[in-house]
């Protein structure tokens, strides 16, 4: 059996906290990882496909980052206390995003409709009402689910949501026949339950 060699290549420490997300852009081979507790966030960033890092200044008031979504020079982070916030220029200045709620947030990606789709603990669900990259008004979306909201998955005219109580939901693309369902009261703003059958 051929040996796997594991490398480290950014000493870890106390000041960082742990980390719990990363992304690879392969364009540019720019790496982003992101994490922190106790209100110390922190946010490394590689320009060299992670031959070295550098920390960014995080955005305030973020007691934690648990997700980070890049689009070009956009950097998005989402994380504890409800926190959204994006970046243009590196991390110098952070634009922060009023939060719909308190909840931790945990994860944050593009859906079937080009929003942005962010999740969190209590059944959470929040989309942007745009799909441009600046977006910065969100709304929540109707969700059966109330435990904790941990991954998203885009799969053609499909979004499929995963929670912390073995549920699964899934919305399709917006203007499809099944957003256009008369479950939903607001098409596009729903997602359908698709997890274990529960008792009334």
């Amino acid at each position: 059996m051929r040996e796997i060699a594991i490398t480290p290549i950014h000493a870890g420490g106390p000041a960082f906290g742990y980390l719990g997300s990363i992304v690879v852009d392969e364009p540019t081979k720019r790496v982003w990882a992101v994490g922190g507790t106790h209100h110390k966030p922190t946010i490394l960033y590689s320009a060299d496909r992670g031959h070295t890092f550098e920390r960014w200044e995080s955005p305030t008031r973020m007691p934690g980052i648990r997700d980070v979504h890049v689009e070009g020079d956009m950097v998005w982070v989402v994380g504890e206390w409800g926190a959204v916030a994006s970046t243009q220029n590196g991390g110098t200045d952070w634009r922060a995003i009023k939060p719909a709620g308190m909840e931790c947030l945990y994860s944050i990606m593009r859906g079937t409709d080009r929003r942005l789709w962010v999740l969190g603990d209590n059944g959470m669900v929040l989309r942007s009402r745009s799909a441009k990259p600046n977006a910065q008004k969100f709304e929540r979306v109707e969700n059966k689910s109330t435990a904790r909201m941990l991954y998203m998955y885009v799969e053609g005219n499909t979004t499929w949501l995963l929670d912390s109580a073995g549920g699964c939901s899934a919305t399709p693309a917006e203007g499809s026949k099944r957003s256009r369902s008369r479950r939903c009261a607001r098409p596009g703003r729903c997602v359908r339950w698709c997890g274990p059958r529960r008792r009334r």
